[in-house]
């Protein structure tokens, strides 16, 4: 079984790679298991309650890396691969753990479009929905039908801190083969796919599905209350293919 995780930020694809591993009979993946305040998504809590005896968050505020351990030894032994999710900035001592641990493998997740991960991100802070299922309702609210204001100086901070953090990271990982760089925009790819499937230790060409759909409008600056100061923004600094993802 191969240990992974998958690292990255907030609204840079990750429900959707999540849904994409999970439609393969090799792999087992939980959503965010260090998301501060509760453990979300672990499959396995059911598994985990009846081993230590213990809620899950229990354990993991106690002893952080004890948890890494335990959600890979709940999780099903017949799988390829097994792991999880974390964001950044999640859990330091976590994450310093993972890059140390030559056995663990690395998904780096980015949406190198930083206008698309800034416009979802706000979003998702307006609506409090962070994902859309694909069979969701047609009649009910979409994240779509929300529009957030624009701030220049908001975004040329939020892509220096993120466009940093990436940065540091893969500065490092000492083993590059260990890592495997995903992008948002390629999820979709055939390709893509089946490069990560192989890199995971899965079957091969097996069709992965989608469980989740994009919340938001392609073309971005349809996402802003004053679109054209977006797209006046974008066309200064050179950046006008970020206006559609």
């Amino acid at each position: 079984m191969n240990k992974v995780v998958i690292v990255t930020k907030a609204r840079s694809g990750s429900n959707l790679l999540l849904s994409l591993l999970n439609s393969h009979p090799d792999f087992y993946f939980h959503g965010e298991v260090y998301k501060p305040g509760f453990v979300a998504t672990f499959r396995t809590s059911g598994k985990f309650r009846r081993i230590y005896g213990v809620e899950p968050i229990e354990l993991r505020e106690n002893d952080p890396i004890k948890f890494l351990d335990a959600i890979y030894s709940t999780s099903p032994r017949k799988q390829k691969a097994v792991g999880f999710k974390l964001f950044f900035y999640h859990n330091k001592d976590v994450l310093d753990y993972i890059i140390n641990d030559k056995d663990i493998k690395i998904v780096l997740l980015e949406r190198e479009n930083r206008l698309a991960s800034f416009s979802s991100l706000l979003i998702g802070q307006r609506t409090s929905t962070w994902q859309q299922q694909v069979d969701k309702d047609e009649n009910s609210a979409s994240p779509g039908t929300v529009k957030v204001d624009f701030k220049v100086e908001d975004l040329i901070e939020y892509k220096r801190k993120t466009d940093r953090t990436y940065e540091r990271f893969r500065n490092r990982i000492t083993d590059p083969s260990r890592l495997f760089e995903a992008r948002y925009h390629e999820l979709l790819d055939s390709e893509f796919q089946q490069r990560l499937v192989s890199f995971l230790g899965g079957e091969p060409n097996v069709p992965l599905e989608a469980g989740v759909v994009k919340q938001n409008p392609a073309k971005l600056v349809d996402r802003f209350t004053n679109a054209q100061d977006v797209m006046s923004y974008l066309e200064s600094a050179g950046l006008s293919h970020w206006a559609e993802e």
